[in-house]
């Protein structure tokens, strides 16, 4: 909250129609009123204009530790207060401080599992928001370049003196507030706060940036704190609950590397009527299976690796590699002067209507001997659901379609169904789960001549998931065009079928696409300059400037989101 003099007093009269005896109130003992009535866990405070005449003695609240404090030094005004709850673990980060600007950084643990650095900004109109947007770039760097941040959720807030009508469509965006929106997206950061802050102008100038938009549950303005306050209370609620990460070891076996003749022998060796004689059918299985791992790990090489429950399991392979090999793609055709149709595809509910029957065949196809396809064909086939609410279960259900939930088999079979999907396609395709992108560069710049390609190819895959009965999700199906020139080059370009959009989405990368142009065909299109494509304000895939290093630094700063 801005509450521009913190220790002042004023006359309490001004807050009533009539008061027949006026009292003299500090805003402080407001404040304190407030963080009793709200129970915050965290407080912060800009423009507190306290200098070193203000003892820490002063400034203390009930329930709270020692306020960190960043005053303004050589002149009044500005500064910032942060108060954290006696009961949560705080630490003031002082290697981000930066003495020409009014920054307060700090780390707070709410749980064992979540931890959130938190920097307080203020920023006066005299300061250039370039200058203090190119300070908060360094900070965020630095952030996210130590491993000791890296599950770490970041909330940058407090009042930057910027007003962008994107955020808070009142009034016109200001120089600062758009030049703060280009910040913002460039290095992923998500702003929260969509109404006026600041009553007498109807501007937006608290605002809240987070890098991870599932951390706030709620968020309210509420009045000012007191009649000289001129900006809104802003209160938002977090959300500490994380999903609980398991992990189990597991045994893996390098089969290339065996022994096969002295595990043939050492099998031979054993008396397996002998084994199982006296036991049941349940204990001579489980003999039988310990006894040929016994033998596998004597002559089998194997290591023994940990999974977590949050792991991907494509091993060797993620969405970061992905996206990179995309867009490496596509600047390659930039670097030749040419454009790049993609289209990116997305299946419906695809685990989980997986065609039983379709699978066998095509396991069939890849030379799986008959006893292991029987072995899949008992394993999918004639399984069984139930459900249960209150104590009462209802009857089974058969379920004949879908790969098994909880199975490490789920994502292989699945694989395994769609791997033939671009086999007659003529594009480049790539696959991730139930994810592809297709994509194509142009020859000597004839879009038009891509355009059809593509066209024939989106042709034999809706051909194939009609066979296969895994049908595309239409609505998230996205069409682009990567380009380095303008916009209007391409406004008369015929659409590709069946998708006409203005947004595309990638393994969680939100890419704006450019407005339709006169012929109203509902064409979309990018256009990008040289560089990594991010997420960019407005007129498609902007790029974040020259510097590998700076790209994959700002490629690995995305959230993925799924």
């Amino acid at each position: 909250m801005n509450v521009n003099r913190l220790m002042a007093s004023f006359d309490n009269s001004k807050n009533a129609i009539s008061t027949p005896h006026p009292i003299t109130v500090k805003k402080f003992e407001i404040l304190a009123s407030l963080v009793e009535l709200e129970k915050p866990a965290v407080v912060v405070i800009t423009e507190t204009w306290l200098d070193d005449t203000v003892l820490d003695s002063e400034l203390l609240l009930n329930g709270f530790q020692v306020p960190l404090r960043r005053d303004r030094v050589g002149k009044k005004g500005g500064g910032i207060l942060i108060y954290v709850r006696n009961n949560l673990s705080c630490k003031q980060l002082t290697e981000f401080d930066n003495a020409d600007f009014e920054t307060l950084f700090c780390s707070i643990q709410f749980s064992k599992s979540k931890t959130i650095l938190l920097s307080a900004c203020y920023r006066p109109d005299w300061i250039d928001i370039g200058d203090f947007i190119v300070h908060l770039d360094t900070v965020l760097t630095d952030i996210r370049s130590n491993n000791c941040y890296k599950n770490t959720d970041l909330v940058f807030l407090g009042d930057f003196n910027a007003h962008c009508y994107e955020w808070c469509p009142t009034k016109a965006s200001t120089l600062e507030g758009k030049k703060l929106y280009e910040f913002a997206n460039d290095v992923q950061l998500f702003q929260i706060v969509e109404k006026p802050t600041r009553p007498k102008s109807s501007t937006g100038l608290d605002l809240i940036f987070l890098d991870n938009l599932n951390l706030v549950e709620k968020i309210e303005i509420l009045p000012e704190l007191c009649c000289t306050c001129d900006h809104n209370v802003v209160k938002f609620s977090i959300n500490i609950a994380q999903l609980s990460v398991t992990q189990y070891s597991r045994k893996i076996y390098d089969y290339r590397r065996a022994n096969w003749d002295v595990f043939r022998d050492k099998l031979a060796e054993l008396d397996w009527y002998e084994l199982v004689e006296d036991g049941g059918l349940d204990n001579s299985v489980l003999l039988v299976e310990k006894m040929i791992l016994w033998i596998a790990d004597f002559v089998v090489p194997h290591k023994i690796i940990v999974v977590k429950s949050n792991d991907c399991p494509w091993h060797g392979d993620s969405t970061i590699n992905q996206l990179i090999a995309i867009v490496h793609e596509i600047l390659l055709a930039f670097d030749n002067s040419e454009r790049v149709l993609s289209v990116f595809l997305d299946f419906r509910k695809a685990f989980d209507t997986v065609m039983h029957k379709g699978l066998l065949v095509k396991l069939k196809a890849k030379g799986l001997p008959p006893s292991s396809v029987n072995w899949f064909e008992s394993y999918l086939l004639n399984r069984e659901i139930v459900t249960t609410v209150d104590g009462i279960t209802s009857s089974a259900r058969i379920v004949d379609r879908g790969v098994p939930q909880g199975s490490v088999l789920r994502p292989l079979l699945f694989l395994i169904f769609i791997d033939d999907l671009g086999d007659n396609v003529s594009a480049t395709m790539r696959l991730f789960a139930d994810d592809a992108s297709l994509y194509r560069v142009t020859e000597e710049n004839d879009i038009r001549k891509v355009i059809d390609q593509v066209n024939k190819d989106l042709l034999l895959i809706y051909g194939w998931s009609i066979t296969w009965k895994l049908y595309l999700n239409i609505d998230k199906c996205k069409a682009m065009i990567f380009s380095t020139r303008e916009r209007n080059t391409l406004a008369s370009l015929p659409p590709v079928e069946g998708f006409h959009i203005h947004q595309s989405t990638t393994i969680g990368v939100e890419m704006e696409t450019s407005g339709v142009g006169s012929s109203g065909n509902g064409d979309s299109t990018v256009v990008a300059t040289n560089g990594i494509l991010t997420e960019t304000s407005s007129g498609g895939c902007g790029a974040c400037g020259s510097g590998l290093v700076n790209d994959f630094r700002r490629i690995k700063g995305v959230k993925w989101r799924f």
